[in-house]
């Protein structure tokens, strides 16, 4: 395994001090979340998605954010959606692997951000 890169030992860090920790579902159902976020924060929702499986995802912030869906493979951090700046975002998501995925949003200023995660799709 290479050592965890600077930064992702800095998102490591912040998402660890943003106390917006989110236990990973396992269940394919549905849900919806709302964030409050500082300056700097980070939240996250984090599901298991088995390969081939898709979940549709809809979200709005009050503020610019950047946004992603990453998994962890030991220090490795795989990032397949990055997009930065934006105040809202939609789409489908589906499973290269059998991985825990996590949608991480990170506030550029204060930022509220409320959203929904579809069921798990075959």
């Amino acid at each position: 395994m290479r050592p965890a890169t600077p930064a992702a030992f800095l998102a490591a860090l912040l998402f660890a001090a943003s106390g917006h920790a989110s236990d990973i579902r396992r269940d394919g159902a549905a849900f919806a979340f709302t964030h409050a976020l500082k300056a700097g924060g980070i939240a996250e929702e984090c599901l298991t998605l088995p390969k081939g499986t898709s979940r549709d995802f809809e979200w709005q912030a009050t503020g610019a954010v950047d946004f992603n869906i990453h998994f962890h493979r030991g220090n490795d951090v795989t990032y397949p959606v990055r997009i930065d700046g934006r105040d809202k975002g939609r789409g489908r998501f589906t499973s290269g692997g059998d991985e825990d995925y996590c949608w991480m949003w990170t506030a550029k200023g204060p930022a509220t951000v409320t959203g929904r995660i579809g069921p798990q799709q075959r």
